[in-house]
């Protein structure tokens, strides 16, 4: 076995503006080959900024391709700057342009400097029959919806070259936490995403062509070329975007990344080189849309069955951990007493092999897979905060959990993931409250009682949030000056900072007095919820922000109505509006004794650092069985030992926030 990479990253270009993520994209794909899937790493090239020159690429790509013999791997990874030049042999007819991959010394009027895809497709075409490759191209394919900054080149601060940035990701970035952080408004925020000097701007890894060359692909994309044939590919294609796109070039974790190949890596690491590749790009585009990235990856090529890069090897080459798809068995138990039968099973005739299978998998499907329980009837349940939700709020908390659980088998929606959906009743009351004030009596009472209720959340919610910025000031904080100038100071700089889903407590305080609201609401928690327990199904239910309210309530609401056939396994509470004093003393007179409710075998209740939404529930006077009060908020920058509120409320479900997946939502899930 001959297993080859070429990995090419080109941050500091010689004429073109410079990109910050590359080098560190050829660097997260090296570990990832050598440590996930077993890539010798001297046969793992790579070629870097003023490196990548076209000579030296084409004698690499050749090397890539010499001597290679079925079932070896063979990779081409390429992160910097696309274009695009125009066509001259019709073979694009969409567009009138050809795509290219922009080298170190990129020159629109030298092909020696860039890689045209023409090329790479003569290239393919040498590949011997059954190798395996697959090109991976994290750049642009367009500069549709981009500006144009200038900044300093890279080295020269007296020349000025245009920069390329997205700004649209780049303040919806920014406006989510990445800049607010230091206590900026919306719109100082929006002025500071965009400035060319701060780290966090989404640079697009495009160059611009010449205008004479744009509208001569203009000119040729008119005339179009329909019905030409694509030829067949004989590989695997992974692109960061959209061929009308743009691939971006960003802050990610403290860290310059291509977006693109920064989830590439990290989703195959939590998931596994065995993760399909079609998952596996669903996976990414997940967690691109989680972090504001507009970009849709694309996977091409002859099948998008099967692992990415041939999955886990054995010294022999051969895949380890093999299946065999069967239909009724549902999911594929790859230990314990069907992995041991394989080779024997394999060894019958294909109807037997059906029947053997099916007879060891209803003996195997409740077994534990790792450290994870199968249980065919078991069901996760999500509940949303307030502010509006849409159908598939939930999908981003799922893609963050799925690596570390088996119980719920693919998670899929409406199967053994449920969402309860509310916001839409509190959002349309509300709204309506305000129209209806001035003309109705009653309404304008209760109006004045959300108001006075909403008056004493926000209260103590700027308390809070006061008094975690005070308790994280050092005791030397500013060398001798008085503790409460210092502290003076620092209020003053965090009253900024936003309080989670402060826009849309006017929705939350409609539940609270509105009696026929809170039925609507509890209405709903129940009819996900109710129809299960009945069947006698087992549930862990995930609420996170003022939804841990409706949960709690609504379970209370069905135990008192004798609803416990089944069990819920695990009640997790997130970031629980169920610790604000005025939340408790407005919950329904029955439920202000804080029992766990009857069907509930287990209570976990999470909260972050810096999120003063949640806090500690345990015999306040809530009867939970596991707190965790001070977790870390995981993505979340801060000043002054401040983390920004908004950020830490929603770090419980961001993909990598291992602690609260893995070892807490996953770790309870696992137990009996």
């Amino acid at each position: 076995m001959a297993d080859k990479a070429l990995l090419l990253g080109i941050n500091d270009y010689k004429k073109v503006n410079p990109l910050r993520g590359c080098v560190n994209d050829v660097d997260n794909m090296y570990k990832l080959l050598t440590e996930v899937f077993k890539f010798n790493s001297s046969n793992v090239k790579r070629l870097l900024n003023e490196k990548v020159v076209k000579k030296d690429v084409k004698a690499q790509m050749a090397w890539l391709l010499k001597d290679a013999k079925p079932n070896d791997r063979i990779v081409f990874h390429y992160s910097g700057h696309g274009s695009q030049i125009v066509d001259l042999d019709g073979d694009e007819d969409d567009d009138g342009a050809d795509e290219i991959l922009c080298l170190y010394d990129m020159d629109f009027g030298d092909p020696d400097t860039y890689l045209c895809d023409d090329e790479l497709q003569e290239w393919t075409k040498k590949l011997p029959a059954g190798v395996q490759l697959t090109i991976v191209l994290d750049s642009c394919h367009s500069g549709t919806g981009t500006r144009m900054l200038m900044t300093p080149l890279s080295g020269n601060s007296s020349k000025l070259v245009p920069v390329m940035v997205d700004p649209n990701t780049t303040v919806a970035r920014a406006l989510k936490g990445f800049t607010q952080t230091r206590g900026l408004g919306a719109a100082e925020a929006a002025l500071l995403a965009t400035d060319p000097e701060n780290d966090d701007l989404v640079r697009v890894r495009f160059v611009e062509p010449p205008q004479a060359i744009k509208d001569a692909i203009a000119a040729r994309g008119e005339k179009g070329n329909r019905g030409l044939v694509v030829a067949k590919m004989n590989h695997i294609l992974l692109a960061g975007c959209k061929d009308n796109q743009t691939s971006a070039d960003a802050t990610i974790e403290q860290m310059p990344n291509g977006a693109f190949t920064f989830h590439l890596c990290k989703t195959i690491r939590a998931g596994g080189a065995n993760l399909e590749r079609k998952e596996l790009i669903g996976r990414i585009e997940r967690a691109l849309r989680d972090g504001h990235f507009t970009q849709q990856p694309q996977l091409e090529g002859p099948t998008n069955e099967g692992p990415l890069f041939g999955g886990n090897r054995d010294p022999n080459g051969v895949p380890s951990n093999p299946t065999i798809e069967v239909p009724g068995i549902s999911p594929n138990v790859e230990t314990g007493e069907l992995k041991d039968m394989i080779p024997l099973i394999a060894l019958l005739a294909p109807e037997a092999q059906v029947e053997a299978l099916r007879l060891v998998g209803s003996r195997s499907g409740s077994q534990r897979t790792g450290n994870q329980r199968v249980v065919g009837n078991r069901y996760l349940i999500y509940v949303h905060g307030i502010c509006k939700h849409d159908p598939g709020y939930s999908d981003g908390w799922w893609n963050a959990l799925q690596p570390f659980t088996s119980a719920f088998g693919a998670g899929t929606l409406g199967d053994k993931r449920r969402e309860v959906l509310w916001s839409d009743l509190v959002n349309e009351r509300a709204l309506e409250a305000k129209v209806n004030r001035a003309v109705d009596n009653q309404a304008a009472r209760q109006a004045d009682e959300q108001e006075r209720l909403k008056e004493a959340i926000l209260e103590a919610l700027n308390d809070r949030r006061d008094q975690r910025m005070i308790d994280a000031i050092p005791e030397s904080a500013e060398g001798d000056a008085p503790r409460a100038l210092v502290e003076e100071r620092a209020l003053d700089d965090t009253r900024a900072l936003s309080i989670p889903g402060l826009n849309c407590v006017d929705d939350f305080t409609v539940y609270m007095v509105n009696d026929a609201v809170r039925g609507q609401v509890i209405g709903r928690f129940t009819s996900v919820v109710q129809p299960l327990l009945e069947s006698g199904a087992e549930l862990d239910i995930i609420s996170h922000s003022w939804g841990t309210v409706v949960a709690y309530e609504g379970l209370r609401e069905m135990a008192d109505r004798g609803v416990i056939a089944g069990q819920v396994r695990n009640f997790f509470t997130v970031g629980a509006a169920l610790s604000i004093g005025p939340v408790k003393a407005s919950l329904r007179l029955a439920n202000k004794d804080g029992r766990r409710p009857a069907m509930v075998k287990r209570w976990v209740n999470l909260d972050a650092r810096g999120d003063i939404v949640g806090g500690p529930l345990l015999g306040r006077p809530y009867a939970v069985d596991n707190d965790f009060p001070s977790l870390a908020p995981f993505g979340c920058g801060s000043f002054f030992g401040i983390v920004n509120p908004s950020c830490a409320h929603s770090s419980y479900f961001v993909s990598g926030n291992d602690a609260v997946n893995r070892d807490v939502f996953a770790a309870f899930i696992a137990r009996a």
